[in-house]
């Protein structure tokens, strides 16, 4: 029996794949990025104990809202560094996926900069974080997930300029929540975010307090 060469290790039993080869569907999708100012270059240990920080924050605002946070069949979670991907089926009303972010994530990052980032080796240790929310078909292989609408989603990730907390929605999620009332128009600005594809994508930046000077109708250029 294979042990793959590991002398006494255990027969690893295979595990089935998250999602079928051939699978696709529309998922709400959510990209976040986050920097941490004041990390000297190389300090992999402030910046593990900032990661686990921001994946505090993430597990509890998705529990506070009976939301699982891990790699099972309701939430699929990519990480790729600095940038998340998750993931999260139709099923869920659009604005609970968005209080999480909206509400929950941005309390928890607050909370962290003001109070947290002290107890690490580098006092300047805070949260930058940028979120985008779109929702639309995602296609799964043998080597993860792609489609269109993850292209635009990473264009409107691109496209948040740097600040404590930026939050940033399609179009399509802005006017699913604007139809029922779930967001307050005069707390988000139009942009434009433009591709690799030279195709315009319109958002809706919603910048919390305190408000930066935004341009209205600002373009951004995504060069990923």
């Amino acid at each position: 029996m294979s042990t793959n060469g590991i002398r006494g290790a255990a027969p690893v039993t295979p595990q089935p794949p998250l999602v079928p080869a051939s699978e696709s569907a529309f998922h709400h999708l959510t990209a976040l990025s986050y920097t941490s100012p004041g990390i000297r270059a190389g300090d992999d240990m402030t910046t593990r104990g900032v990661r686990s920080r921001l994946g505090a924050i993430l597990a509890g605002a998705f529990a506070d809202r009976g939301l699982p946070f891990d790699l099972g069949n309701r939430a699929f979670l990519r990480d790729r560094g600095d940038v998340l991907l998750l993931m999260l089926p139709m099923t869920v009303p659009t604005h609970v996926v968005y209080d999480v972010f909206a509400t929950g994530v941005h309390a928890g990052v607050r909370t962290f900069n003001r109070r947290g980032g002290a107890s690490f080796a580098s006092e300047n240790a805070t949260l930058e974080v940028r979120v985008a929310q779109h929702f639309g078909r995602v296609h799964f292989d043998g080597l993860g997930v792609f489609g269109r609408s993850l292209d635009v989603l990473r264009t409107l990730l691109a496209a948040c300029a740097p600040g404590e907390y930026m939050h940033l929605l399609s179009d399509p999620y802005y006017r699913d929540l604007r139809s029922a009332t779930l967001v307050d128009p005069d707390d988000h600005e139009e942009i434009t975010a433009i591709g690799t594809d030279m195709a315009p994508h319109r958002g809706w930046l919603r910048v919390p307090d305190p408000h930066p000077a935004v341009g209205a109708g600002r373009t951004a250029l995504h060069s990923a």
